[in-house]
Protein backbone atom coordinates (compact mmCIF):
# COMPACT_ATOMS: atom_id res chain seq x y z
CA UNK A 1 0.00 0.00 0.00
CA UNK A 2 1.64 3.59 -1.13
CA UNK A 3 1.42 6.08 1.61
CA UNK A 4 1.58 9.51 1.84
CA UNK A 5 3.27 11.54 4.50
CA UNK A 6 3.36 15.07 5.26
CA UNK A 7 5.97 16.48 7.83
CA UNK A 8 5.04 19.77 8.96
CA UNK A 9 8.13 21.53 10.19
CA UNK A 10 5.99 23.99 12.20
CA UNK A 11 4.58 26.04 9.34
CA UNK A 12 2.29 29.21 9.58
CA UNK A 13 0.51 28.90 6.15
CA UNK A 14 -2.22 27.21 4.71
CA UNK A 15 -0.37 23.28 4.52
CA UNK A 16 -2.33 21.74 7.24
CA UNK A 17 -5.86 22.92 5.64
CA UNK A 18 -5.03 22.55 2.61
CA UNK A 19 -3.70 18.79 3.02
CA UNK A 20 -7.30 18.17 5.71
CA UNK A 21 -9.75 19.34 2.38
CA UNK A 22 -7.00 17.37 -0.38
CA UNK A 23 -9.42 14.53 -2.23
CA UNK A 24 -8.93 11.19 -2.77
CA UNK A 25 -6.17 10.54 0.03
CA UNK A 26 -8.48 9.20 2.68
CA UNK A 27 -6.95 6.19 4.36
CA UNK A 28 -3.12 6.88 2.89
CA UNK A 29 -2.23 10.50 4.01
CA UNK A 30 -0.43 10.78 7.24
CA UNK A 31 0.36 14.09 8.47
CA UNK A 32 3.23 14.60 11.46
CA UNK A 33 3.19 17.37 13.31
CA UNK A 34 6.24 18.97 14.60
CA UNK A 35 4.79 22.01 16.55
CA UNK A 36 7.55 24.16 15.90
CA UNK A 37 10.44 24.94 13.29
CA UNK A 38 12.96 22.81 14.28
CA UNK A 39 14.98 21.89 10.68
CA UNK A 40 14.63 19.97 7.18
CA UNK A 41 16.35 17.58 8.88
CA UNK A 42 14.42 17.11 12.02
CA UNK A 43 11.13 16.77 9.49
CA UNK A 44 13.24 14.28 7.66
CA UNK A 45 13.41 11.98 10.34
CA UNK A 46 10.47 12.43 11.72
CA UNK A 47 9.33 10.84 8.21
CA UNK A 48 11.27 8.24 8.33
CA UNK A 49 10.37 7.34 11.79
CA UNK A 50 6.67 7.13 10.43
CA UNK A 51 7.30 5.42 6.85
CA UNK A 52 5.77 2.00 7.07
CA UNK A 53 6.15 1.25 3.26
CA UNK A 54 8.43 -1.17 1.82
CA UNK A 55 10.51 1.64 0.13
CA UNK A 56 10.70 5.50 1.32
CA UNK A 57 11.14 8.35 -1.26
CA UNK A 58 12.17 11.52 0.25
CA UNK A 59 10.95 14.05 -1.50
CA UNK A 60 10.39 18.47 -1.64
CA UNK A 61 6.62 19.44 -1.47
CA UNK A 62 7.74 21.33 -4.09
CA UNK A 63 8.09 18.62 -6.57
CA UNK A 64 11.72 19.98 -8.07
CA UNK A 65 12.26 16.43 -9.30
CA UNK A 66 8.74 15.07 -11.37
CA UNK A 67 7.34 11.35 -9.47
CA UNK A 68 8.23 9.99 -12.73
CA UNK A 69 12.07 9.69 -12.12
CA UNK A 70 12.10 7.26 -9.19
CA UNK A 71 11.88 4.43 -11.56
CA UNK A 72 15.09 5.19 -12.43
CA UNK A 73 15.91 4.83 -8.53
CA UNK A 74 14.13 1.74 -7.93
CA UNK A 75 16.59 0.54 -11.14
CA UNK A 76 19.75 0.80 -8.79
CA UNK A 77 17.80 -0.51 -5.28
CA UNK A 78 17.34 -3.32 -7.99
CA UNK A 79 21.11 -3.17 -8.54
CA UNK A 80 21.70 -4.07 -5.18
CA UNK A 81 22.21 -0.26 -3.14
CA UNK A 82 20.67 0.50 -0.23
CA UNK A 83 20.42 4.16 -0.49
CA UNK A 84 20.09 6.04 -4.27
CA UNK A 85 20.34 10.23 -4.22
CA UNK A 86 19.12 11.94 -7.37
CA UNK A 87 21.68 14.22 -8.81
CA UNK A 88 21.62 17.49 -10.55
CA UNK A 89 25.55 17.29 -10.62
CA UNK A 90 26.54 14.19 -13.14
CA UNK A 91 26.28 14.04 -16.92
CA UNK A 92 23.25 12.48 -17.67
CA UNK A 93 21.13 14.92 -15.25
CA UNK A 94 18.48 17.51 -16.83
CA UNK A 95 18.12 21.10 -15.42
CA UNK A 96 14.83 22.32 -17.02
CA UNK A 97 15.08 25.61 -14.78
CA UNK A 98 18.03 26.82 -13.59
CA UNK A 99 19.33 28.32 -10.33
CA UNK A 100 20.33 31.66 -10.40
CA UNK A 101 24.46 31.63 -11.57
CA UNK A 102 25.66 33.22 -8.13
CA UNK A 103 22.91 29.96 -6.40
CA UNK A 104 24.79 27.60 -8.46
CA UNK A 105 28.22 28.90 -7.33
CA UNK A 106 26.94 28.82 -4.22
CA UNK A 107 26.24 25.24 -4.30
CA UNK A 108 28.99 23.70 -6.07
CA UNK A 109 31.19 25.70 -3.35
CA UNK A 110 29.29 23.37 -0.85
CA UNK A 111 29.47 20.41 -2.45
CA UNK A 112 33.14 21.15 -2.96
CA UNK A 113 33.87 22.31 0.98
CA UNK A 114 31.74 19.25 2.08
CA UNK A 115 33.72 16.32 0.13
CA UNK A 116 37.05 18.48 1.51
CA UNK A 117 35.83 17.92 5.22
CA UNK A 118 33.74 14.95 4.92
CA UNK A 119 35.13 12.56 2.54
CA UNK A 120 32.06 12.22 1.03
CA UNK A 121 32.68 11.10 -2.56
CA UNK A 122 29.05 12.51 -4.22
CA UNK A 123 28.51 15.61 -6.15
CA UNK A 124 25.42 16.43 -5.09
CA UNK A 125 24.22 15.40 -1.65
CA UNK A 126 21.68 18.53 -1.55
CA UNK A 127 19.12 17.45 -4.18
CA UNK A 128 15.83 16.30 -1.98
CA UNK A 129 15.46 13.16 -4.02
CA UNK A 130 16.09 10.11 -2.56
CA UNK A 131 15.24 6.26 -2.27
CA UNK A 132 15.80 3.99 0.57
CA UNK A 133 14.54 0.63 1.98
CA UNK A 134 12.57 0.56 5.23
CA UNK A 135 15.16 -1.06 6.95
CA UNK A 136 17.77 1.43 5.79
CA UNK A 137 15.32 4.63 6.56
CA UNK A 138 14.97 3.38 10.53
CA UNK A 139 18.47 2.68 10.87
CA UNK A 140 19.50 6.04 9.71
CA UNK A 141 17.09 8.07 11.32
CA UNK A 142 18.41 6.42 14.22
CA UNK A 143 21.90 8.08 14.16
CA UNK A 144 20.34 11.56 12.45
CA UNK A 145 21.63 14.50 14.59
CA UNK A 146 21.78 17.24 12.19
CA UNK A 147 18.35 18.97 11.89
CA UNK A 148 19.06 22.04 9.29
CA UNK A 149 20.70 21.90 5.69
CA UNK A 150 23.16 19.69 5.88
CA UNK A 151 21.14 16.73 7.39
CA UNK A 152 21.08 14.95 3.28
CA UNK A 153 25.02 14.92 3.54
CA UNK A 154 24.58 13.08 7.22
CA UNK A 155 22.39 10.43 5.61
CA UNK A 156 24.93 9.81 3.20
CA UNK A 157 27.59 9.51 5.75
CA UNK A 158 26.06 7.68 8.31
CA UNK A 159 24.62 5.32 5.53
CA UNK A 160 28.70 4.39 4.49
CA UNK A 161 29.63 4.29 8.04
CA UNK A 162 27.06 1.72 8.68
CA UNK A 163 28.20 -0.22 5.76
CA UNK A 164 25.08 0.88 3.46
CA UNK A 165 25.96 1.23 -0.26
CA UNK A 166 24.72 4.69 -1.53
CA UNK A 167 24.41 5.28 -5.72
CA UNK A 168 24.13 8.54 -6.85
CA UNK A 169 22.13 8.90 -10.12
CA UNK A 170 21.35 12.00 -12.45
CA UNK A 171 17.82 13.38 -12.28
CA UNK A 172 15.34 15.87 -14.21
CA UNK A 173 15.28 18.95 -11.89
CA UNK A 174 13.65 22.68 -11.55
CA UNK A 175 14.49 25.35 -9.65
CA UNK A 176 11.33 26.59 -7.54
CA UNK A 177 11.85 30.51 -7.50
CA UNK A 178 9.73 30.08 -4.34
CA UNK A 179 12.14 28.21 -2.56
CA UNK A 180 12.52 29.19 1.44
CA UNK A 181 16.09 28.05 1.00
CA UNK A 182 18.04 31.29 1.55
CA UNK A 183 21.78 30.51 1.14
CA UNK A 184 23.18 34.04 2.05
CA UNK A 185 21.75 34.20 5.05
CA UNK A 186 21.62 30.87 6.28
CA UNK A 187 25.36 30.79 5.48
CA UNK A 188 26.37 30.98 9.73
CA UNK A 189 24.09 27.94 10.34
CA UNK A 190 25.71 25.68 7.57
CA UNK A 191 28.94 26.12 8.60
CA UNK A 192 28.27 25.26 11.75
CA UNK A 193 26.65 22.55 10.93
CA UNK A 194 29.32 21.44 7.97
CA UNK A 195 31.60 21.73 11.45
CA UNK A 196 29.86 19.57 13.23
CA UNK A 197 29.39 17.07 10.54
CA UNK A 198 33.70 17.19 9.97
CA UNK A 199 33.22 15.93 14.06
CA UNK A 200 30.44 13.38 13.15
CA UNK A 201 32.97 11.83 10.08
CA UNK A 202 35.68 11.48 12.79
CA UNK A 203 34.10 9.86 15.64
CA UNK A 204 32.83 6.34 16.14
CA UNK A 205 29.36 6.06 14.82
CA UNK A 206 28.19 4.24 17.93
CA UNK A 207 29.05 8.06 19.52
CA UNK A 208 25.43 9.10 18.72
CA UNK A 209 23.54 6.15 18.95
CA UNK A 210 21.52 7.51 21.96
CA UNK A 211 17.85 6.34 20.22
CA UNK A 212 15.98 9.59 19.13
CA UNK A 213 12.38 10.55 20.00
CA UNK A 214 9.79 9.25 17.70
CA UNK A 215 7.53 11.75 16.50
CA UNK A 216 4.00 12.76 17.22
CA UNK A 217 1.18 11.79 14.42
CA UNK A 218 -1.78 14.42 14.04
CA UNK A 219 -4.77 14.32 12.67
CA UNK A 220 -5.13 16.80 9.72
CA UNK A 221 -7.09 20.36 10.70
Amino acid sequence: MRELIVVDDGSDDETLGVLGRAAGLEGRLRIVELGSHRGKGAAVRAGLQAASGDLVLLTDVDMSTPLDETANLVSALDEGFDLVIGSRALPGAELAVRQHPLRELLGKSFNSLLRLLTGLPFRDTQCGFKLLRIDVARRLAEYQRIEGYVYDAELCLTALQLGFRVAEVPVRWSHDPDSRVRLLRSAPGIALELLRLRRLARRPLESRSEPTSAPSVGAPR
